[in-house]
């Protein structure tokens, strides 16, 4: 017997509700069946609501942090970068790199916000995935 939301054996089901995306869409679908049968839109746009709101609360979380709480944290993962990079790094390059990594700053809002767009359109294909095999039949 396959369940009807994930079309896998009940077993798998919990497993795959314990995910957040996947229990929103079937959150959705259960809350108000007759609305949202086979709705694929609706519960897209439920589950990519809840991705965008949990990113958002990430990457706000993440600009405090760095900017705010810990400022110190940007000097360490800067140190950090130039480490892992001198194995590899030639002699003669190694400076100016260094330099550029102590310099840049890539918890500002603007970086933030290009990376927040990408993740968002990342994002929305995997929820899509996600819905298509919760997204009652």
């Amino acid at each position: 017997m396959r369940d009807l939301c994930t079309g896998q054996p009940p077993k798998l089901r919990k497993r795959v509700l314990k995910h957040p995306f996947c229990l929103t869409i079937h959150w959705t679908n259960r809350k108000n069946p007759k609305k949202h049968e086979g709705d694929f839109r609706g519960t897209l746009r439920a589950a990519f609501g809840v991705f965008l709101l949990a990113n958002a609360c990430y990457y706000a979380f993440d600009y405090a942090l760095y900017n705010y709480f810990n400022p110190l944290m940007n000097q360490l993962q800067a140190e950090a970068a130039i480490e892992m990079y001198r194995a590899s790094t030639p002699i003669d390059e190694m400076d100016k790199l260094a330099d550029n990594i102590r310099k840049s700053n890539i918890h500002n809002v603007k970086s933030l916000l290009v990376q927040f767009g990408k993740g968002a359109i990342g994002g929305f294909g995997f929820v899509g995935y996600f819905n298509i095999f919760c997204t009652k039949k």
